[in-house]
């Protein structure tokens, strides 16, 4: 049997999302062997009320056999893909193609009480280069010993029922801009590995536009003495961008000059300071485990309860193919 007398678990700490993932799998295997269990016993049986019901408790696990098979796709999306390749490849055996009823991992909708609501999946990463990731973490480029794990990024909200759908969609959209925010500051800032915090670093003691423009200088001859001068991109502060905006001001040659050397200059909300980074496009990316969704968690009376939450991680490829300015 899988069950424990509840009185011998001295465990008090929360499962982590593998361990999650482990004990719906555990889960699963409970229901087969409780349905084996219930058919085995219903065999032996003479007709009657005691072989029907034993027969019905196990299509009856059936159903919650289905019901943690759907839970192991909100944490395990990506096993369906190997469980639909199984099924196609035995149908090839078999001769015959059945179609899988297989839930899509990129599809996000709600669903408040019977009606389901689109949600723009692609606008929560839009603009972010992104790479699916099946392990549980991550092992740091350069660094063997290093694995980092991903990280559950959420925030949850609340809506008044009754309100128009053009109004609720437009406050849901408000949300999801706000989680953006978050995972932008994530990925490019809060996390350990985050972009600023795996770039190679200069300091800066100089913040006018000769000090920004040589120290870019200096970045880029980092960057060509790696062979990452291409295909780069520029984000700035907020302190830094105003820096610039004034000094170019209508001086049409400097604008030009730091145009030409600050390529595809960004204003990253999300840097804090006066930081300025230069980095190789193609060699930072966002792993996903989890791609980010937009859930209804709950509801009562008046209002009802969201959640957006997805599991990222912030991947630079290579530390010297972004350099980070730190200005004092």
């Amino acid at each position: 049997m899988f069950s424990k007398d509840p009185s011998e678990l001295v465990r008090k700490e929360k499962f982590d999302n593998e361990e999650i993932s482990r004990s719906i799998r555990l889960a699963l295997a409970a229901e087969l062997d409780a349905i084996n269990f219930y058919l085995q016993q219903s065999r032996l049986m003479p007709e009657g009320p005691f072989k029907k019901v034993h027969e019905d408790i196990a299509k009856e696990e059936v159903t919650h056999f289905g019901e943690f098979l759907r839970l192991l796709h909100e944490y395990e999306p990506q096993d369906f893909d190997r469980i639909d390749a199984g099924w196609n490849e035995a149908s090839g055996l078999l001769g015959s193609q059945p179609a899988f009823l297989k839930m899509d991992s990129n599809k996000r909708n709600i669903s408040p009480d019977s009606e389901k609501e689109k949600t723009s999946g692609e606008y929560l990463m839009e603009g972010l280069r992104t790479i699916r990731w099946d392990e549980s973490g991550v092992l740091l480029p350069g660094n063997k010993e290093t694995i980092a794990p991903f990280e559950k990024i959420s925030m949850e909200f609340k809506l008044e029922k009754g309100m128009k759908e053009i109004y609720r969609n437009l406050l849901i959209r408000k949300q999801e801009d706000e989680y953006r925010s978050i995972i932008e500051k994530y990925i490019y800032e809060d996390s350990k590995i985050s972009l600023t915090n795996r770039s190679t670093k200069i300091r800066s003691e100089k913040s006018d536009a000769s000090g920004i423009i040589s120290s870019v200088l200096k970045a880029l001859k980092i960057l060509s003495d790696h062979n990452f001068d291409s295909d780069l991109e520029t984000q700035v502060s907020f302190s830094v961008y105003e820096i610039l905006m004034t000094v170019m001001n209508g001086n049409e040659n400097l604008y030009k000059s730091v145009r030409r050397i600050l390529h595809r200059i960004r204003l990253n909300p999300n840097l804090s300071g006066k930081k300025l980074i230069v980095f190789r496009k193609d060699m930072f990316t966002v792993a996903v485990k989890k791609a980010p969704e937009l859930h209804k968690i709950s509801e009562d009376v008046d209002s009802i309860n969201y959640g957006i939450y997805g599991w990222i991680l912030p991947l630079l490829l290579d530390e010297n193919a972004s350099v980070l300015i730190e200005f004092k």
